[in-house]
């Protein structure tokens, strides 16, 4: 491998891209039910998925993943600010139609692959819209998140990433 990010090795292969790894999940493991049964459900799943995989390049420039910090003064960009819109109103259009709590009424992969957006929105203190905060609440309130946050917490830090948000005025929590 190149240095690809994620990487799942199953077997000694390795899958690399999230949606491709959530793709092999799905299939690994129907019963968990990750896409949603209906097929106009699901193909819109698939659609927010995909959007995520290969857009939103402002958001992930200007906005990096670091769970543990927070940029307080943090203002995007204009380019960024339409990304973050964007993402509302996906968010917003999914939840409406689903009622919630998750974008297609249950946990599933468009929920796994905007996970790392709210935790950017949280970073940068991007507010989010009213109608989409219990949707921020279900998703902290799962086992998962809330494990992976505990071994966030216990992680080393890595000093690069630490520096780079000390450099936009932000602070990092202790581990």
């Amino acid at each position: 491998m190149t240095g690809t990010f994620p990487v799942l090795w199953v077997d000694g292969t390795p899958i690399h891209e999230a949606l491709a790894i959530c793709e092999w999940t799905a299939e690994q493991f129907p019963e968990a039910g990750l896409w949603p049964d209906d097929g106009l459900q699901r193909a819109q799943a698939r659609s927010l998925s995909a959007e995520m995989a290969a857009n939103f390049t402002n958001l992930r420039t200007h906005m990096s993943c670091h769970p543990l910090a927070r940029v307080p003064d943090f203002s995007p960009d204009g380019p960024t600010r339409v990304e973050i819109a964007r993402v509302h109103e996906l968010w917003n259009n999914a939840l409406r139609a689903s009622g919630g709590p998750f974008l297609f009424g249950r946990f599933g992969i468009a929920d796994a692959m905007y996970f790392p957006v709210l935790t950017r929105f949280e970073t940068y203190g991007v507010a989010l819209p009213d109608p989409l905060v219990p949707y921020a609440t279900a998703m902290h309130r799962l086992p998962a998140v809330r494990r992976w946050r505990a071994l966030a917490a216990d992680a080393p830090h890595v000093p690069v990433y630490d520096a780079y948000i000390e450099k936009l005025g932000g602070v990092v929590e202790a581990g």
